[in-house]
């Protein structure tokens, strides 16, 4: 990949798309595995003696008291993703599923 070029998009002219393509873009991307990244970070933090705490909330408020000692935690990481259309106290309504297709070239 090309690292010195900053600005390697484009939209596709019509005339180079397949056949019942209606748009199309080209770009250079970084493309990270979630599952896997995720599982790394959770490993850096356990190693760094952070306690990692799950819990069922149902509004955003509940979060910071979810400490496993009983005390406000120093940080919370909202990872709620699409989830966050629901979560009291955010309800963000905006936030839609998406789809595409993201082809890779060699």
């Amino acid at each position: 990949m090309n690292t010195t070029n900053k600005s390697q998009f484009r939209i596709i002219p019509s005339e180079e798309l397949p056949q019942g393509s209606d748009t199309g873009t080209e770009f250079t991307s970084l493309c990270i595995s979630t599952v896997l990244y995720l599982s790394y970070l959770v490993g850096q933090c356990r190693k760094l003696g952070v306690v990692l705490e799950r819990k069922i909330v149902t509004h955003i408020s509940e979060a910071k008291t979810a400490h496993h000692s009983g005390n406000e935690g120093d940080v919370v990481i909202n990872c709620m993703g699409l989830m966050a259309s629901r979560l009291g106290g955010v309800m963000d309504k905006t936030l839609v599923p998406a789809g595409g297709q993201t082809v890779v070239r060699g």
